[in-house]
């Protein structure tokens, strides 16, 4: 580099510049990030997270057979299949003369609470179930049915399933939230 000193020291400086801006901009993108993560960690919405274990605990949940046919010769209703006779016909009986509603109400609790194992004892010790009904998925949502049982100290989880009415005039939403224990 001696002849061409110069040259040698403008190249130099013009590296040692490339690695400085590099670095600025590696540790502002490191900061956005940081940033960006504690923003949406604490956005103030209140609902769980969703969850894998709830959103297929749901679609299969409602395609279980459930104890209710509406006459003696009909084959058992799936248990979405009754959810939309609970809101569409609500004054509607099961062939064993129990009301469709009070069977929905029943296999739901149950479901919920064996099949997730919601016990005072469990990982999971509380849990609320909502149905609520909406013309489309944007319009506000109508309550429907709901109940809970136990109570929260700890993490939520939960997720929701959409259940299109047999008009095709709105959908009606089943939404499950499990608390774990603190």
């Amino acid at each position: 580099c001696m002849p061409q000193a110069r040259v040698c020291s403008v190249t130099k400086r013009g590296q040692e510049e490339l690695v400085g801006f590099v670095a600025v901009v590696v540790v502002v993108a490191v900061m956005g990030v940081i940033l960006l993560a504690l923003g949406l960690r604490s956005s103030g919405d209140l609902a769980p997270p969703p969850s894998d274990l709830v959103r297929q605990f749901l679609d299969s949940s409602f395609h279980t057979t459930t104890s209710c046919a509406v006459r003696a010769a009909d084959s058992y209703m799936a248990l979405d299949e009754l959810l939309r006779t609970c809101y569409e016909q609500s004054g509607k009986s099961c062939a064993d003369g129990k009301a469709v509603c009070v069977a929905l109400n029943e296999t739901l609790r149950t479901l919920v609470k064996e099949g997730l194992h919601v016990r005072n004892t469990s990982y999971y010790q509380a849990y609320t179930l909502d149905v609520s009904f909406a013309p489309d998925s944007v319009s506000q949502r109508q309550p429907f049915l709901g109940f809970s049982e136990g109570a929260c100290s700890g993490e939520t989880r939960g997720d929701e399933y959409a259940i299109p009415v047999r008009s095709g005039k709105g959908l009606l939403f089943v939404k499950l939230i499990l608390c774990t224990a603190s």
